[in-house]
C-alpha cells in the first residue's frame, strides 16, 4: 500500500469520524430512558458499583438480563467508574466513539481486502451515518451492538492478516477477537459464514472446487465458538423471567423471520419511521400474517437471492453482500427459540454493511474504468451520505428523553402495546399518574396478557386504594410470568391492603422459592414481608440481599430502617 493510498484512507477516516461526531454530538445533552436503561445501568447496583473482582465474576453469570454479554457488562462498569450515572451524555458519547472507531476499522479492512478506497469509504461512511444506526449508538442500552460490531471489525482484520501470512499466533488473535465479539453480544454467530463468503470475493480463495473443503475446515474452531455462544444464550433465555411470549411453532417462526428480513431490508433502503419497538401481530392483538403476504415475502426473498447468484457471474460483491446481510441477520430474525419475536431496528447494525457492500462495489464494477460513470456514481454516493447524515441527525434527536422517544414511536407505529406501557412507566416516574394509567389501559386493550402493563397498572390502582380493581391485573401478571418476583410481591402487597393476609403470605412464600439468588428479589420480598408485619423475616431478606450485593443501596436503607424501628420498640417496651 503506497503513500498516496494511505493518505486517501487517512482523509476518509478523518472525514467519517468528524461527521459521526457532528451528527451525534447532540447526545451529550440526552437523558437515560426508562426502556432497559434501568436494567443495564441506572437501576443496576452491580454496574453502578464499578469494576471489582466480585462484579467481574457476576458479569459472566448475571441473572439480571436474559442475554449473555459479559464484555458489555464490564464496559458499563468501566463507564460507571469513569462518569457515574448522573447524566447519560458521557455514556452515549462513549458509544459514539466506539461506533466511529468501528467505521474506521471497516474502512481499513475493506480497503486492504479489495484494494479500492472509494467504495470502501462509501460503505464505512454509510455504516457510520445511516439512520438505522441511531438506535444502538444513541441509546445507552444499545452498547452491546456497538461493541459486537467493533470486535467484528477486529475479527475481520485479524482474519485478513492470518490469510495473508498464516501463523498459529495470528489464528489465535482471530479466535480471541471473535470470542470478544460474541461476549459483547451473541448476535454475530454467523460470522464464519461471512468469512467463507469473503473467500469467494474479494480474497479469491475459492477459485476451484477442491479449495472448498480446506476453507471450511479452517473455520471450524470459529464455528465451535459460535455454537458454544448459541448454547449459552439459549440457556440464559430458558431461565429468564423476561420472556413473556411463548415460542410459536417452527413454520410460524420461519414465516416471521422472512417477514422481518424483508422489513429490515426495506428500512435500510428507506430509513423513515424508525421506532424503538416494532410489535409482532400477536403483540398487536392481530391475526398472523396472511397467506398472500407470506407468499409475496417468500417470493421476494427467493427472487433477490436468485438475482444475486446470477449477478455473481459479472459482479461477485453483490452475492457476497447479500450473504453477509442474510447470514448475520438470520440469527436475530426469530428462528431460534429466544422468547421475543421482534425484528428491532438495531438488529441491522452490522448486517446492513452487506447491502452497502453489494451496492458500492457492485456499482464500482459496473462503472469499470469509465470516468464519467465513476464521477456520476461518486456524486450519487456523496449525496446519499449527506442525506443519511441529515436524516440521522433528526432521528438522534428522538432519543433525547423517554417521552420524546415513545411519542415518536407511537406516531410511526400502530397498536404498539409495548410502547404504550413504556410511556406509562415514564409518565408515572414524572408524577403524571392519570396519564400513566391511561397508557397502561391502552396497552392492555391491545394485548391483555402483557405482564408488565398488568403489574404496573395493578400497583398504581392499589396505591390509589382501588384494591378490587388492582387484584385481577396482578393475578394476570403472575399467571403470564409465574417466576417474576416483582409481580409476586406486588400481588402480595395488594392482598395485604385488601385484608387477604393468608393468601398474601402464600404468594410471599412462593417468591422466596422463586428467586433466592437475586439481591433485587430479596429486597422486594423484604419490603412485602415488612408490610405483612413479619419484621424478622424482612430483616433476613435485607441481609441476604446485602450478602449477595454489599452495595445494594435500597437494601441498606431498608435494613437501617428496620433496625431503627426495632430499637424504638425495645426502648418503648423497657419503659
Amino acid at each position: 500500500m503506497d503513500a498516496a493510498v494511505r493518505l486517501r484512507i487517512a482523509a476518509a477516516a478523518t472525514a467519517i469520524v468528524l461527521a459521526t461526531l457532528g451528527v451525534y454530538w447532540q447526545t451529550w445533552e440526552h437523558a437515560f430512558t426508562v426502556f432497559d436503561d434501568p436494567l443495564y445501568v441506572t437501576g443496576n447496583s452491580r454496574v453502578l458499583g464499578g469494576l471489582s473482582w466480585e462484579n467481574i465474576r457476576w458479569a459472566f453469570a448475571a441473572p439480571d438480563a436474559f442475554l449473555w454479554h459479559p464484555l458489555t457488562w464490564l464496559s458499563y462498569m468501566a463507564s460507571a467508574d469513569a462518569h457515574g450515572a448522573t447524566s447519560a451524555g458521557p455514556w452515549v458519547m462513549t458509544d459514539v466513539l466506539l461506533h466511529a472507531l468501528g467505521a474506521v476499522l471497516l474502512l481499513i479492512v475493506l480497503t486492504r481486502m479489495t484494494g479500492r478506497v472509494a467504495p470502501a469509504a462509501f460503505v464505512a461512511a454509510l455504516f457510520a451515518l445511516h439512520p438505522l444506526q441511531s438506535e444502538p449508538v444513541a441509546w445507552v442500552s444499545g452498547r452491546k451492538d456497538v461493541l459486537a460490531g467493533l470486535f467484528c471489525m477486529l475479527t475481520l482484520l485479524a482474519w485478513l492478516a492470518w490469510v495473508r501470512r498464516p501463523h498459529a499466533a495470528r489464528y489465535a488473535a482471530v479466535l480471541a477477537a471473535f470470542a470478544l465479539c460474541l461476549s459483547a453480544k451473541s448476535s454475530l454467530v454467523a460470522l464464519p459464514v461471512v468469512l467463507l463468503a469473503l473467500d469467494f470475493w474479494p480474497l479469491k480463495r475459492l477459485e476451484a472446487r477442491a479449495q472448498l473443503a480446506p476453507r471450511i475446515a479452517e473455520k471450524l474452531p470459529l464455528l465451535a465458538l459460535s455454537l458454544a455462544s448459541v448454547a449459552i444464550q439459549l440457556a440464559f433465555v430458558a431461565r429468564s423471567w423476561n420472556v413473556w411470549i411463548e415460542d410459536p411453532p417452527l413454520p410460524d417462526r420461519i414465516a416471521g423471520a422472512a417477514m422481518g428480513i424483508v422489513a429490515m431490508l426495506g428500512r435500510i433502503v428507506w430509513p423513515f419511521d424508525l421506532a424503538i419497538v416494532r410489535p409482532t401481530p400477536a403483540q398487536m392483538g392481530l391475526a398472523f400474517w396472511s397467506p398472500v403476504e407470506l407468499i409475496l415475502t417468500g417470493a421476494g426473498l427467493l427472487g433477490i437471492t436468485i438475482a444475486a447468484t446470477l449477478c455473481a457471474r459479472w459482479s461477485r460483491p453483490v452475492l457476497v453482500g447479500w450473504i453477509w446481510f442474510l447470514a448475520l441477520l438470520l440469527p436475530m430474525s426469530g428462528l431460534l427459540p429466544a422468547g421475543l419475536r421482534v425484528m428491532h431496528d438495531r438488529y441491522g447494525y452490522v448486517p446492513m454493511i452487506g447491502i452497502a457492500i453489494a451496492a458500492a462495489h457492485g456499482a464500482a464494477e459496473l462503472a469499470g474504468r469509465h470516468r464519467s460513470r465513476r464521477a456520476l456514481l461518486g456524486s450519487l454516493g456523496v449525496a446519499l451520505i449527506v442525506c443519511s447524515a441529515w436524516l440521522t441527525t433528526r432521528q438522534v434527536a428522538v432519543w433525547q428523553d423517554s417521552l420524546t422517544l415513545f411519542d415518536h414511536a407511537l406516531r410511526v407505529t400502530e397498536r404498539n402495546a409495548i410502547v404504550h406501557y413504556s410511556r406509562g412507566v415514564a409518565l408515572a416516574g414524572s408524577g403524571q399518574i392519570d396519564r400513566a394509567i391511561a397508557d397502561f389501559r391502552t396497552a392492555l386493550s391491545i394485548y391483555p396478557r402483557h405482564p408488565d402493563a398488568n403489574t404496573s397498572l395493578g400497583w398504581l390502582l392499589d396505591q390509589r386504594g382501588h384494591h378490587d380493581q388492582a387484584l385481577p391485573h396482578l393475578r394476570l401478571a403472575v399467571e403470564a410470568r409465574p417466576g417474576w418476583i416483582l409481580a409476586l410481591t406486588n400481588l402480595a402487597n395488594a392482598l395485604i391492603d385488601a385484608g387477604e393476609r393468608e393468601e398474601a403470605l402464600m404468594w410471599l412464600e412462593r417468591a422466596v422459592e422463586t428467586e433466592p439468588g437475586s439481591p433485587n428479589s430479596c429486597y422486594r420480598l423484604g419490603k412485602a414481608l415488612e408490610r405483612a408485619g413479619r419484621i424478622d423475616a424482612a430483616e433476613a431478606q435485607y441481609r441476604q440481599a446485602l450478602r449477595i450485593d454489599p452495595h445494594h443501596p435500597h437494601a441498606k436503607l431498608a435494613l437501617m430502617a428496620v433496625e431503627r424501628t426495632r430499637r424504638i420498640q425495645e426502648e418503648t417496651s423497657e419503659r
